[in-house]
């Protein structure tokens, strides 16, 4: 027998409002991120966004007041999933040389595979390799913010996967590597989606490879006599 208590009550009017503009900002926000990765910010004008969200652009200037403002939304969501979703640390069980080679490799996988943290990175890039005029004064500062949050992360897992070695000789060769840890990533990521030919699996193995090997040369040199 059909109950009436199986329905759900109908929003009032004011949250129904709220919910569709709330899903109109993501939608505005995703299609932002895609477009200015791929066009760059210049290249991304207002008709542009409202052509491809089917919205007017006085929804996205009631959203956020101007194309800036759209960037700075995407800059802020973009950081906030992508430090948020980061990869497990992996098995805590294998050797420190496999426990880097997972982080490297689950970590280029997940940049590769997941489009929203690819896109976020592919802008984060520019900015911080384009440093002209008054905007991308502004937006590498939070780019930079972003590149000192990744060599944060890097340099946890390297501590972590060798910290059998010794909590002051893990630090310390992390803290040494973790910068060339992320520009080998960095430089994964700019080819792989700079040359569709590029085999990208075999470019993060390549990564963890040298990683692997520099992170191993400064722990031997620790080790040796007189080491610093």
């Amino acid at each position: 027998m059909y109950s009436l208590a199986m329905e759900k009550p109908p929003l009032p009017m004011h949250a129904r409002r709220r919910e569709l503009g709330e899903v109109s900002r993501q939608n505005i926000l995703d299609v932002a991120s895609r477009l200015m990765s791929e066009r760059g910010y210049d290249g991304t004008s207002m008709s542009a966004l409202s052509r491809e969200t089917g919205l007017p652009s006085s929804s996205i200037y009631w959203h956020f007041g101007s194309k800036e403002g759209v960037l700075a939304a995407v800059m802020e969501r973009g950081a906030d999933d992508f430090f948020s979703s980061f990869p497990d640390p992996g098995d805590e069980d294998e050797a420190p040389a496999e426990k880097l080679r997972c982080f490297v490799r689950s970590t280029g996988a997940w940049l590769l595979e997941e489009s929203r943290n690819g896109q976020f990175l592919q802008l984060q890039l520019r900015f911080r390799l384009g440093r002209s005029g008054p905007l991308a004064a502004k937006f590498s500062g939070i780019a930079d913010a972003g590149l000192r949050k990744s060599i944060a992360y890097m340099k946890a897992w390297i501590a972590y996967a060798y910290a059998s070695e010794g909590a002051d000789a893990a630090e310390r060769v992390a803290e040494e590597t973790a910068r060339f840890g992320v520009a080998m990533m960095d430089g994964v990521f700019l080819m792989a989606y700079g040359d569709e030919d590029v085999d990208s699996e075999r470019m993060v193995d390549d990564a963890a490879e040298a990683l692997v090997s520099r992170v191993e040369a400064r722990l031997a040199a620790l080790k040796a006599p007189g080491g610093r």
